[in-house]
């Protein structure tokens, strides 16, 4: 059997490997990341609430890859998440993750290009299921990580201006702000939810974010309850 700090050194490589093939649109090898039944599976971020199947289908909508190249007015390019400080903490099969990220996207508006920054913790479960890789044929005890629900709470986000610009003027910021206020999201996702706006792409309403305690304590609370055994 593993150690505990074995267990959890590997389940760091996974939280990294699953933000690196999201953000490269590695479609296949984040689909195997997770549990084969899409059934058992549940993502709840800012702009699906489904399965993992769900999820990967909305992600190619939004924009794909952070190699994409800058996109077309009052488009989006493909996200990209940076990590940040984690508490992975492992019981027995089950193991539950909750892991600072920082969401970048690039878009141009107004005949200007904006920056937008989300911030974030992501909560996700995990679940050892027996290994299908043919490098643990040998064993037949071998097992793997897998994930089976993936929430994120909501800190903050920002919108900036990447480099100076000659149409940044005072008169476009202006009504890019008013457009901002005017879209009526909620503090912890006020720039995102404005911005996938822009592309079609509706924000909750109630996304768990820090700035109302009723959305985030239960996704914490379950997330304890379900690691101690619960459902």
């Amino acid at each position: 059997m593993p150690s505990p700090a074995l267990e959890k050194s590997t389940l760091d490589l996974l939280i990294r490997q699953e933000r690196h093939y999201r953000d490269t649109s590695q479609w296949s090898l984040l689909r195997s990341m997770w549990h084969p039944d899409a059934s058992q599976t549940l993502v709840s971020i800012s702009f699906v609430t489904g399965t993992v199947d769900d999820w990967i289908n909305g992600g190619k909508k939004i924009g794909g890859s952070s190699t994409t190249p800058p996109p077309a007015e009052g488009s989006v390019t493909g996200p990209f998440h940076t990590i940040g400080p984690k508490e992975i903490l492992v019981e027995g099969d089950r193991a539950l993750a909750t892991t600072l990220i920082s969401i970048h996207m690039r878009f141009l508006h107004g005949g200007v290009t904006f920056d937008v920054v989300s911030w974030a913790h992501q909560v996700q479960r995990f679940v050892k299921l027996p290994s299908s890789s043919s490098s643990s044929s040998s064993s037949a005890d071998a097992e793997d990580w897998k994930l089976v629900r993936f929430e994120a709470i909501y800190i903050r986000d920002e919108l900036k201006l990447p480099w100076p610009q000659e149409a940044a003027t005072e008169a476009v910021l202006g009504a890019v702000g008013r457009e901002i206020e005017g879209a009526g999201k909620r503090e912890c996702v006020r720039v995102l939810g404005w911005t996938l706006g822009l592309g079609g792409v509706e924000v909750r309403g109630d996304v768990p974010g820090y700035d109302d305690e009723g959305t985030w304590r239960p996704v914490v609370e379950a997330g304890r309850r379900w690691l101690e055994g619960g459902s």
